[in-house]
């Protein structure tokens, strides 16, 4: 019998049957005819060369439930097709799915379809763009201030930053400071940043960070854990500390983990470089490394302070990169050491750092060694130059336009 009757008509062994076989994997078609016909190891691998052999030597019944397995598939795979198609249209139609939809569909009541392609947005779409791009980029999504209790600067809506009045804080009494400082500066006791402060009555506008608010809510002792009170509070830097310059803070450091290099270059200025203004123009990096500290422990042993210029030639390298001899009055404000400011900064520590200071021995000779206002030799002595403007090109190369006054200057 080479053929069967009835609505599942089996083709004879030629086109129609290879077609109808080909949405059939080589797996499924070994599966269904095991044991049944005899096949090579090509005919096993190769999926035209299996199907030709089926047709040929397969019995007419078995042929036929290989086809009825073949149409089962297909219609199973037509009807997934059709639900999908139907789903994304159903979701297009009623704006569901993952897409939004369009202003233009909205206003016309039209369908999503093809025709929309490459379609021009209508003036209403444009200008609720530019609403949306205003409202994101305006002064209240980019407004930042200060939280009064961890003293972070913090953006009001990102950081969720409310202004209450002190009496309304939650559980306050969280913000006392355990450890009173004599520097503190306190609001009804609370230990606050004054930044962060509005008013200067009795019952001041507080800024307060969300993750703060949220911790005073909860309840317990412990104060928020990056509030001021929790010991995190260190004070305004004193006068005589603020006016030490970097050679002079080394000169009067306890430690040192790390040696800096700097690298310096005269600002590009209308497409030119003029090295008659670098003093006011120039800009530059600086690059922290590990220090080898036992290298450096000989040197610094013993209470006398300050420590011996010498120890700058170990801790800085300067580099400058421009043509022509380099003046030691451009790097005056960046490098210069005084006596005066060093003497005064070690006494102010020594009476007010007793912990790490109160034993140092402060030396009257190694103050007279330091220069009155000069950029020590220690310094001028391991500037290296480097003539290659290519670097200089590298550094000013970038997707930010210059400006003559961004970067590190040096006045």
């Amino acid at each position: 019998m080479d053929q069967l009757t009835g609505n599942n008509v089996l083709p004879n062994r030629t086109g129609d049957l290879r077609e109808t076989l080909q949405c059939l994997t080589v797996q499924e078609i070994l599966a269904e005819m095991k044991g049944k016909v005899t096949l090579s190891r090509q005919e096993r691998v190769r999926k035209e060369l299996l199907i030709e052999r089926i047709c040929v030597k397969a019995a007419p019944e078995e042929l036929h439930k290989l086809k009825e397995t073949a149409m089962c598939k297909q219609k199973q795979a037509g009807t997934c097709g059709q639900r999908g198609r139907k789903r994304k249209r159903t979701a297009c139609d009623s704006g569901g799915g993952l897409r939004e939809p369009s202003v233009g569909a909205q206003e016309t009541g039209s369908h999503c379809s093809g025709s929309r392609f490459l379609q021009l947005p209508t003036d209403t779409q444009l200008k609720q763009c530019y609403a949306r791009f205003f409202k994101a980029t305006s002064n209240a999504p980019t407004e930042q201030c200060t939280c009064a209790v961890c003293a972070r600067e913090c953006r009001v809506l990102e950081n969720k930053v409310l202004a209450m009045p002190l009496s309304l804080i939650p559980n306050s009494e969280r913000l006392v400071p355990r450890c009173p400082h004599t520097a503190h500066e306190l609001y009804k006791g609370r230990l606050l940043e004054p930044d962060g402060l509005v008013g200067e009555n009795d019952d001041p506008l507080v800024s307060v960070c969300g993750q703060c608010l949220e911790e005073l809510n909860k309840p317990g002792h412990k104060p928020p854990k990056m509030s001021l009170a929790n010991g995190l509070w260190i004070g305004w830097i004193p006068w005589p500390l603020q006016l030490l310059t970097f050679p002079e803070q080394l000169l009067i450091a306890l430690l040192y983990p790390r040696v800096y290099v700097f690298k310096l270059f005269p600002k590009r200025q209308q497409g030119t470089r003029n090295m008659a203004t670098l003093q006011r123009a120039m800009r530059g990096n600086v690059t922290t490394y590990e220090l080898n500290a036992e290298a450096i422990a000989s040197m610094v042993e013993g209470n006398l302070m300050p420590r011996p210029p010498a120890i700058l030639a170990s801790l800085i390298s300067v580099t400058f990169i421009a043509l022509g001899e380099v003046p030691k009055k451009w790097l005056h404000s960046t490098f210069h050491v005084r006596w005066q400011v060093v003497s005064n900064a070690l006494q102010w520590l020594k009476v007010n750092n007793p912990k790490y200071y109160h034993d140092i021995e402060i030396s009257p000779t190694r103050i007279n060694t330091l220069p009155e206002d000069d950029v020590p030799e220690e310094i001028t002595d391991i500037i290296r130059q480097s003539e290659d403007l290519g670097v200089l090109e590298e550094e000013d190369d970038s997707y930010v336009p210059p400006d003559d006054n961004e970067g590190q200057q040096f006045e």
